[in-house]
């Protein structure tokens, strides 16, 4: 019997691409695929042929859905999507980003690079748990970055994509904490953060208390430095675009930022402009002059795609700051420094010290010369299907209703928490038929000059990989 792998997806701007080159490589291999949300799959696990289901995270939040998957002969598997940032911090491995209780279950463990690994194993080992279900393969999202797939954000025709030729700067924010998606510039209550935490993991198995006193203190450092340094920032758009009329300067928010903000920049400078389209941002990285960002993912991707990145940090607070990213840029304190790089156009020989590569590639398992697609695929072949859904034999036009009936019930009572429900409409923007089909022909086109598969949707939310 074909072996299905179910993918789940969090943030579509982020995690699409590497996603759908997965289920490419997966078919490839001989396997079912069907791309979903985590809250459309747990819902009718019953309703469907076991499988594997390759996770994005393992955090606590997954605890309570354990007897349901193996009930069903459904097996574990995954990568952390954030596991760049946090599986190479010690203290959140065990804590909010990884739970025991899913650990056990899963069947193979795929890390971004050799120092995660390290950790996880550190870990497992002090808590007597198996160390080899750890593999280092390496992301997909580092995959897409390299020649092999990279083309598909080469777009030639500017009636699609009309900034060419490398005539803007390309600047992305991270400041999601102070700049919230309802526009209200937050103040951090560490009370209410507090019972937040509580009440988020309440029926979970983490670890009462002794994680929470941590978690605050994290928290509280994160969104000081985000806020400070939005501050920074405000400051520097408008030294940038008085100082350098002539330049274009394209601001990518991040999809968790309040737009308002932003919107006023534009209004206020006419050489500065948002970019609010929900999709990758590597087609950005790779027009542009060069990347300016803060404490942010996308200097790594910039530096895999060999486009100059300037990580601008103004606020200092070292326990803040990702390692990873200071050694995938060039790091900068002071606006005087930056306004000197535009003006003497450094970036055009704009080179890395070679000594940051080791600390990349310890990072990052697939940053030469492997792909991960292909060590993942491998690896899920030898996952064996104890299988106790065959078919889906309650899959029709009353269940499919029934299940859009119940998720717009979901959203409806969602919607009246504004900050959560924001967050999570901007997360799952474009995962429709309409749009990742959309998306599926586009790489397709470039990576086979023709279209070989197309996404169905059987059950809502849920889509299949099928060929043509």
């Amino acid at each position: 019997m074909k072996k299905i792998i179910y993918i789940i997806i969090e943030t579509v701007r982020r995690e699409l691409d590497s996603k759908i080159i997965l289920a490419l490589k997966a078919k490839e291999n001989n396997f079912d695929v069907a791309i979903t949300k985590k809250s459309r799959l747990f819902g009718v696990l019953k309703y469907l042929k076991s499988g594997i289901i390759f996770l994005k995270s393992f955090g606590p939040r997954y605890n309570k859905i354990l007897d349901n998957v193996k009930k069903n002969g459904h097996v574990l598997t995954g990568i952390d999507e954030e596991g760049l940032q946090s599986t190479n911090d010690e203290q959140l491995v065990g804590s909010m980003r990884f739970s025991k209780y899913v650990y056990k279950e899963l069947k193979i463990l795929f890390t971004w690079g050799s120092r995660s690994g390290k950790i996880y194993r550190k870990y497992l080992k002090k808590n007597k748990l198996d160390i080899n279900k750890i593999i280092e393969s390496g992301s997909p999202r580092v995959d897409i970055l390299k020649e092999r797939y990279n083309k598909i954000f080469r777009i030639k025709d500017k009636s699609i994509f009309p900034y060419q030729n490398k005539k803007f700067i390309l600047i992305t924010t991270q400041f999601q904490r102070y700049n919230q998606s309802d526009n209200i510039f937050r103040s951090f209550d560490k009370k209410n953060f507090n019972n937040y935490l509580k009440k988020k993991y309440k029926n979970s198995r983490f670890s009462k208390g002794k994680h929470f006193k941590e978690e605050i203190r994290r928290y509280s450092g994160k969104f000081d430095h985000q806020r400070e340094n939005f501050l920074k920032y405000d400051q520097m758009y408008s030294i940038l675009c008085n100082k350098f009329p002539k330049e274009t300067f394209l601001i990518v928010p991040h999809p968790g930022e309040g737009l308002k903000y932003y919107e006023e920049l534009e209004k206020k400078y006419k050489n500065l402009s948002i970019v609010t389209e929900n999709s990758n941002l590597n087609k950005w990285i790779m027009s542009s002059k060069f990347l300016i960002s803060c404490n942010c993912t996308t200097t790594i991707e910039a530096r895999i795609l060999n486009v100059p990145n300037i990580n601008y940090i103004p606020y200092k607070d070292v326990l803040a700051e990702y390692k990873l990213t200071k050694s995938s840029s060039l790091n900068m304190r002071k606006i005087f420094n930056l306004v000197n790089f535009i003006q003497n156009k450094k970036y055009v020989k704009f080179k890395l010290p070679k000594d940051n590569q080791k600390n990349i590639k310890q990072n990052l398992a697939n940053f030469s010369n492997n792909y991960s697609v292909d060590i993942i695929v491998k690896n899920l072949k030898t996952i064996k299907i104890n299988y106790k859904n065959f078919n889906n034999k309650n899959e029709g036009h009353l269940l499919f209703f029934y299940l859009f009936i119940k998720s717009k019930l979901h959203s409806f009572i969602g919607f009246f928490n504004r900050e959560l429900f924001k967050n999570q409409l901007n997360k799952r923007k474009g995962l429709n038929l309409r749009d990742i089909n959309k998306r599926l022909d586009e790489i397709q086109l470039v990576l086979y000059k023709k279209k070989k598969y197309r996404f169905t949707q059987k059950f809502y939310g849920i889509f299949n990989l099928e060929k043509v």
